[in-house]
C-alpha cells in the first residue's frame, strides 16, 4: 500500500486507520526518491491513497496518471475539505473517495481488507 501526500496531519490520520486492522501503508516522499524509484513503488502498489493537497491539487490530472502508470491499482482519493462533485471524482480516475473524518478512514480501511 501507498500513500501519496504531504499534509502530514492526514497522513497520520490514514495510517492510524490502517493499523486498527494490522494494515501499515509506505509514504511516498516525492523530496527522497528519484524519479525512476518513485515509478517503480506506483507500480508495485495494489492500493494507492492518494491524499489530495495543496500541491498535487496542482496537477487536475494525476489520478489519471497514476492510473497510466499501474491500472490494475485500486486509488482511494481522500479529501481533507471535500471540494469535489462525485462526478469530478469519478472523471478524475479516482475508484473510491473519503474525507479525513475518523468514520471516512475507518470505512476506507475495511473497504480495504475486504479487497485484500
Amino acid at each position: 500500500m501507498l500513500i501519496i501526500g504531504e499534509d502530514q496531519e492526514v497522513v497520520n490520520k490514514v495510517r492510524f486507520s490502517l493499523a486498527k486492522l494490522n494494515f501499515s501503508a509506505i509514504l511516498l516522499d516525492s523530496k527522497e526518491k528519484d524519479i525512476s524509484e518513485r515509478t517503480t513503488m506506483i507500480k508495485m502498489s495494489s492500493f494507492i491513497l492518494f491524499i489530495e493537497d495543496e500541491e498535487n491539487q496542482k496537477n487536475p490530472n494525476a489520478i489519471r496518471d497514476l492510473k497510466i502508470l499501474n491500472p490494475t491499482a485500486r486509488i482511494f482519493l481522500i479529501q481533507k475539505t471535500i471540494t469535489s462533485k462525485l462526478e469530478d471524482i469519478v472523471a478524475r480516475g479516482a475508484d473510491y473517495f473519503f474525507p479525513t473524518s475518523e468514520n471516512g478512514l475507518g470505512e476506507m480501511a475495511q473497504i480495504i481488507k475486504t479487497l485484500r
